[in-house]
């Protein structure tokens, strides 16, 4: 799991999270949180999802506009026999550079603490396992 906060105590705003889920190829669905699948049109299996860092983790479409957030979790299930945990790792993780980039976020471990370079690699070497 990545958590991508914004800085200083901001908020991330649903406006532009949600521009940023459609053009990325994420679609909203179970759960009612948004998940990118195999396929960009939102076909296949689900690769990797995106919740609402804030309890319930969840979104609503319909009021996106006016939703915020201090940030937003990523995360997939391993093992998975239906896809590439390293080809959904990989793709996990350019997203949530992504997000950090654009909006100009943190990058958190799933105790939300700073996210480090050997953590990674522990996070490689666990999924080794499931390749």
């Amino acid at each position: 799991m990545f958590n991508v906060v914004a800085k200083n105590g901001g908020q991330l705003g649903g406006h532009e999270l949600l521009q940023f889920f459609l053009t990325s190829g994420f679609r909203f669905g179970d759960m009612n949180i948004f998940h990118r699948h195999e396929h960009s049109d939102g076909t296949g299996e689900v690769l990797f999802s995106i919740a609402n860092m804030m309890a319930p983790g969840t979104f609503d479409l319909e009021y996106m506009e006016q939703f915020n957030s201090p940030g937003i979790s990523f995360f997939f299930t391993a093992p998975n026999k239906n896809i590439s945990v390293n080809k959904s790792f990989d793709m996990m993780l350019r997203a949530v550079e992504q997000v950090a980039e654009e909006f100009d976020c943190e990058v958190l471990n799933d105790k939300r603490e700073k996210f480090t370079t050997e953590q990674f690699i522990e996070y490689r070497t666990r999924l080794e396992k499931y390749a």
